[in-house]
């Protein structure tokens, strides 16, 4: 049986390391864009926010996925947004981030974001960007005090 020297053992050792990073890199795995979302809409005076649409925006950019949804809170001001995941490994990851690299420079996104806006009588009303703001699942909309 014969020694392996110090380098050598080194050597084996980082192709093992290297063999095993390669495999693991097509190995699938669900990547969430964005969580599930359980929300309700009120006014400042606690008063469940009727009529109410929401639209749930959501992209991958590396992968190039992007969806949307529009849905209407019910009479207590709730509204369920479903979490959003893609099946995808590290390899694709790498690859998609390579191509919006090369395509955009600098200006390239990679990751996942998710804008989730609040409609009230079909116009946009309150906008929030990748969960900021929506945290405790009750959100208040101040209204402007109508003056007649």
């Amino acid at each position: 049986m014969t020694m392996l020297l110090p380098f050598q053992q080194r050597t084996i050792r980082i192709i093992y390391l290297l063999f095993g990073i390669a495999i693991l890199s097509f190995i699938p795995f669900n990547l969430v864009i964005a969580p599930e979302r359980n929300l309700t809409f009120l006014s400042s005076n606690e008063l469940p926010v009727e009529n109410a649409i929401i639209e749930q925006t959501w992209y991958q950019y590396a992968l190039g996925i992007r969806g949307n949804i529009d849905l209407k809170v019910n009479y207590e001001g709730h509204v369920l947004l479903p979490m959003r995941v893609v099946r995808t490994n590290i390899i694709s990851l790498l690859r998609g981030s390579i191509i919006q690299f090369k395509s955009l420079g600098i200006h390239a996104g990679f990751g996942s974001s998710e804008i989730i806006t609040l409609f009230l009588n079909d116009q946009p009303v309150k906008w929030f960007y990748d969960g900021k703001g929506l945290e405790s699942g009750r959100i208040y909309i101040d209204f402007p005090e109508k003056t007649d």
